[in-house]
C-alpha cells in the first residue's frame, strides 16, 4: 500500500509557502511571494540534486540574505529573528520528514508507476482556451495548451510516468514562483542567437520556458524534460568554447557565482586561445557585486542597455511579451577570437525582437527586421517556438 505521506507532502509544501508569506511582515502581498522566491532559490541552488523543493536547515542557517531582503522591505529586525526563528523550525519538520522520502522516491522507477496511477488527467475549456489539469488529492496544477504541447515535446521518460512528471515539475515551480515568475527574453532573440552565433545552451531556465535545445535548471525531475541539471554543478569543461546565453534569476547571489564561474572559464579559455562568448542579460543593478565583476572584467566587449519601458521580456505561461518596467543590461563577454563574431548585424536582429512590442521605437521601426523593411529577412520559424 501506498504511504499517504507521498500525498500529503504537496499539501505540507503549501501550508509551509502560505505560512512563509504571510508572517514575513511584508506589507505587499506580490512583495511577500518574491521574498519568499528568492529564499528558496538561493538555497536550492547550492544543492547538487534537487530532489524537492525544501532546503535544509543547515543552508537556511547560513543564509544572511533574507535579513537583508527583509530589512529592505522595512521589517524590524528582532521581528525577522523571530520570523527566521518560526520558519527553521518548520523547515527542519518538513526536511526530516520528506528527505528521503523524497528522494528515493525520483529514483525508484516501479514507485513513479504506482503514484502515476493515482494522478488524474483532464482537459478542459476555461475562458476560451484548452487547458490540462493534472490532479492527485487536494492537489493540482494547470498547463495551458501551448505550455503542455512544449513540455510533451521536450519528455524524455516512458510513458507510464508521463503524469508524474507533469505533476512534479509543475508543483516545484508553482511552489517556487507562485506569483512571480522568471523573466524570459524573447524566444525570437534567442532564435537570432541560435542562426547567427549557433547559441544552443541556456544557462538559466526550466522545463516550462526552455526555448533552446541544451539547459540548465533547479530540479532533479526537471530531466524527464532534457534539463542537464543545476548549473552550478556544470563541469568547466564543457563550458570552453562556444556562445551561451545567461539569465539568471535577479537574485544578487546568483549573480554574483554565475559571474564568478564565467570570469573563471573565460580566463582559462583565453590561456588556451580558444573561442568563448557569453550574453549576460540583468536588470539595472549597478551596485551588484556580479555586475561589477563582468563590467571590470578583461573580456568585457560590450555593455547594452535597454530602457525601462520601452522594451519586452516573455512570460512563458501567460504566452505573450510584456514590458520591462526596469532597464535591461545585456553583457557581451568573451575571449579574443569571439570577439569577430559578435557583428552589428547580429547585435540589431538579436535587440530588434526586445522592441516589437514598440513599433515606433527607433530602433525597431529603422531595422530589416521590421516586418515593413525592404530588407525584412524571411527568417523559418525557430524550431522550438513553432507552437508558442
Amino acid at each position: 500500500m501506498l504511504d499517504p505521506l507521498f500525498e500529503r507532502y504537496y499539501f505540507d509544501i503549501k501550508c509551509f509557502k502560505d505560512y512563509f508569506v504571510k508572517k514575513c511582515m511584508v506589507e505587499k502581498l506580490y512583495e511577500s511571494y518574491k521574498v519568499w522566491a528568492q529564499w528558496l532559490i538561493r538555497n536550492l541552488s547550492q544543492v547538487h540534486d534537487n530532489y524537492h523543493v525544501i532546503p535544509s536547515v543547515q543552508l537556511a542557517e547560513t543564509d544572511t540574505d533574507i535579513f537583508l531582503h527583509l530589512q529592505d522591505k522595512g521589517v524590524v529586525t528582532e521581528n525577522i529573528h523571530q520570523f527566521y526563528s518560526q520558519i527553521k523550525i518548520r523547515l527542519a519538520k518538513l526536511y526530516d520528514t520528506y528527505h528521503i522520502l523524497k528522494t528515493n522516491q525520483l529514483k525508484t522507477i516501479p514507485l513513479i508507476h504506482e503514484i502515476n496511477q493515482h494522478i488524474e488527467h483532464e482537459l478542459t475549456f476555461h475562458n476560451g482556451k484548452n487547458v490540462h489539469v493534472y490532479r492527485w488529492g487536494r492537489t493540482f496544477i494547470k498547463y495551458s495548451s501551448q505550455v503542455y504541447d512544449r513540455l510533451a515535446k521536450r519528455y524524455l521518460g516512458d510513458p507510464l510516468s508521463f503524469k508524474f512528471y507533469m505533476f512534479e515539475m509543475g508543483f516545484n515551480y508553482y511552489i517556487l514562483e507562485g506569483q512571480s515568475f522568471q523573466w524570459c527574453i524573447p524566444p525570437k532573440s534567442l532564435g537570432v542567437l541560435e542562426k547567427t552565433l549557433s547559441v544552443d545552451t541556456e544557462l538559466f531556465a526550466s522545463p516550462i520556458n526552455a526555448v533552446l535545445p541544451i539547459y540548465y535548471s533547479l530540479f532533479y525531475v526537471d530531466q524527464a524534460f532534457g534539463s542537464s541539471g543545476n548549473f552550478f554543478n556544470i563541469d568547466h569543461n564543457r563550458l570552453s568554447v562556444g556562445t551561451y546565453e545567461v539569465n539568471p534569476p535577479f537574485i544578487e547571489q546568483l549573480f554574483v557565482a554565475s559571474s564568478k564561474l564565467i570570469c573563471s572559464v573565460l580566463q582559462s579559455s583565453q590561456q588556451q586561445d580558444l573561442d568563448l562568448l557569453f550574453i549576460y542579460i540583468m536588470p539595472d543593478w549597478s551596485d551588484s557585486g556580479g555586475y561589477q565583476l563582468l563590467i571590470k572584467s578583461d573580456y568585457l566587449l560590450e555593455e547594452i542597455v535597454l530602457k525601462s519601458n520601452s522594451h519586452s521580456y516573455y512570460h512563458s505561461m501567460k504566452n505573450r511579451l510584456i514590458s520591462a518596467n526596469f532597464e535591461t543590461h545585456i553583457l557581451i563577454i568573451g575571449t579574443t577570437r569571439s570577439k569577430v563574431r559578435w557583428t552589428d548585424l547580429t547585435k540589431e536582429r538579436f535587440l530588434s525582437y526586445f522592441y516589437s512590442n514598440y513599433p515606433n521605437h527607433p530602433n525597431y521601426s529603422n531595422h530589416p527586421n521590421h516586418p515593413n523593411h525592404p530588407n525584412y529577412p524571411n527568417y523559418p520559424n525557430h524550431h522550438s517556438y513553432n507552437s508558442i
